[in-house]
């Protein structure tokens, strides 16, 4: 499985060496390798298409540090691609390919995920600072697939969040 940036042949360099930082960096649960690339394929999660960026969606309910996080991403994907992201604080009507950034136990969305047996949080449940970042097809109807970036706590979520800027080239500090 691919994530994608899809960009116009003016970035085409520097998206290209976007996709060679972030090749190695993200693992999906079954194991499967995610690659970003700049050119969009059937098996990619696209965070920038067509000059549409992915709506982010994140529970209002969740710790601050996690919206001040998503906001942050949002301000990295604009960065590097000049699209800005919509941030979506309602678990309505999720739609498209979003993504989605959560707290286990704090967020409805990510909560709704793991019962439903789409999310697997068994590798940083009970740990302090830890996070997923996994690509997941159909996880809600409509829904053909979502980036998922999930914490154990508030920070491990905002950390999850600042490593795919990292990954992106974009330092979080």
């Amino acid at each position: 499985m691919k994530l994608t940036i899809s960009i116009s042949s003016k970035q085409y360099i520097r998206y290209y060496l976007l996709a060679f930082l972030l090749s190695p960096f993200l693992l999906i649960q079954a194991q499967e390798t995610v690659q970003i690339t700049s050119i969009f394929s059937v098996n990619s999660f696209p965070i920038i298409n067509n000059n549409k960026a992915a709506i982010i969606y994140i529970d209002s309910s969740d710790a601050p540090v996690v919206t001040v996080a998503a906001r942050a991403f949002q301000q990295d994907v604009e960065l590097i691609s000049n699209v800005k992201p919509l941030l979506n604080f309602t678990q309505k009507n999720v739609t498209s390919l979003p993504i989605i950034i959560g707290t286990r136990n704090h967020s409805k969305l990510v909560d709704q995920l793991v019962e439903n047996g789409k999310l697997s949080t068994v590798t940083i449940d009970g740990k302090w600072e830890s996070f997923i970042i996994t690509v997941i097809k159909n996880p809600l109807p409509n829904v053909p697939q979502a980036l998922v970036i999930v914490g154990s706590d508030a920070r491990g979520t905002a950390f999850g969040v600042f490593e795919v800027s990292k990954q992106m080239g974009v330092s979080p500090w």
